[in-house]
């Protein structure tokens, strides 16, 4: 699996917590799995991470949806 195929694959899994209503499921997820493969490890630095949680905490569900949507993966490379 490429690092964007799994990006995508840790979005996706994130955004099922969040249609669940489960924004704090949706960041654990989104925090653990991108660290399981070598080319996503650090898309998600420390920064990110602090803004992920501002946007749980202010905006629950939705603020959890905003922040994973508009992620960004790695670049994809043929």
């Amino acid at each position: 699996m490429t690092a964007a195929e799994h990006f995508a694959w840790a979005k996706g899994r994130a955004l099922e917590y969040v249609d669940l209503d489960d924004p704090v499921n949706a960041m654990a997820s989104l925090v653990s799995d991108p660290r399981k493969h070598e080319g996503t490890r650090a898309i998600l630095h420390d920064d990110l991470l602090g803004l992920f949680a501002g946007e749980v905490r202010l905006g629950g569900v939705e603020g959890a949806r905003r922040f994973i949507e508009g992620l960004a993966g790695p670049a994809v490379t043929r």
